[in-house]
């Protein structure tokens, strides 16, 4: 189950639910290389959706690394290029944290982000994966 701790009503999701109704965009599916910064560490993952407002990002870290720079309401950067090159700097919101031990020395966190400020750029490109194909 996740559980979204902020000041905003709560969100709770089984595994295998859709989060859809939650949300006021649309999530778009990528696989985007992305790097999480937080708490003066970077952390190398990938963006598998995104909309204008929130992405859904998953990454690897060891074990000795603390799960104190992804609580809920934490604010972290995610930087990433775009396919057009344009590089992408996002100050983003966590709103939910899944970790998931991978043994023997891994840890694989999913995290949801609500995206505070939008880029163009970013706009621009979700717009193109929202347009239907000819």
């Amino acid at each position: 189950m996740r559980e979204n701790l902020t000041n905003k009503p709560l969100v709770v999701q089984e595994e295998g639910d859709s989060m859809d109704i939650n949300r006021v965009y649309e999530r778009m599916i990528v696989n985007l290389e992305a790097e999480v910064l937080a708490g003066g560490h970077t952390y190398k993952g990938t963006i598998e959706n995104i909309s204008i407002d929130g992405l859904y990002i998953q990454f690897i870290t060891g074990p000795t690394k603390s799960s104190k720079d992804f609580l809920p309401i934490s604010r972290v950067k995610i930087r990433f290029q775009l396919p057009s090159g344009e590089k992408v700097d996002l100050i983003c919101e966590i709103r939910w944290i899944n970790i998931y031990a991978e043994p023997p020395d891994s840890v694989v966190n999913h995290l949801g982000i609500q995206i505070i400020d939008s880029p163009k750029g970013l706009k621009d490109f979700v717009d193109t994966l929202q347009m239907p194909s000819e």
